[in-house]
């Protein structure tokens, strides 16, 4: 009895199921550039228009989770603007492109740990801004954009 009891607390610690490992990751901590960087940088001043993006799933009550929780028009002053500021809310222009409007996350730290899967981003609820809306759904990671991949956000009429 005591060897069973000895075995089941060594797998527990090694956690491990039957044969397959279980893998611990969180997202939650993960840094997105702003409104500054780079990536942002082919857009004029007279076409641009911010948005504040707050990151973290409204499943979750905005407050864990890989996702978008809510989304809204950012005031023009630019001086009110971090360039420098990484965080889960974050400050992005709208792009637009071929008449279509999207907005793109990019991180701002190496996400290579981490598997496709655990990158997916979730929009839980249709999230408006103005005449536009984020669509539910999932959107999956690129590797192409900026230094270290981010969402390339579709913005779509009402």
């Amino acid at each position: 009895m005591i060897i069973i009891g000895f075995t089941f607390v060594t797998s527990c610690n090694k956690n491990e199921i039957g044969t397959k490992t279980i893998k611990f990751s969180n997202t939650d901590s993960l840094s997105f550039y702003q409104y500054g960087y780079q990536g942002y940088k082919d857009i004029t001043n007279k076409n641009l228009v911010i948005v504040r993006v707050q990151l973290w799933r409204k499943k979750r009550d905005c407050l864990h989770g890989l996702g978008i929780c809510s989304i809204k028009f950012f005031p023009k002053e630019k001086s009110s603007l971090d360039n420098n500021a990484k965080g889960r809310t974050i400050d992005v222009p709208i792009k637009m492109e071929n008449g279509e409007k999207y907005i793109i996350l990019y991180y701002a730290q190496d996400v290579s740990r981490f598997t496709s899967k655990e990158l997916k981003l979730t929009v839980d609820t249709n999230l408006p801004l103005g005449n536009l809306n984020i669509i539910a759904g999932g959107y999956q990671f690129r590797k192409d954009l900026g230094d270290y991949g981010g969402y390339l956000i579709p913005l779509s009429k009402k």
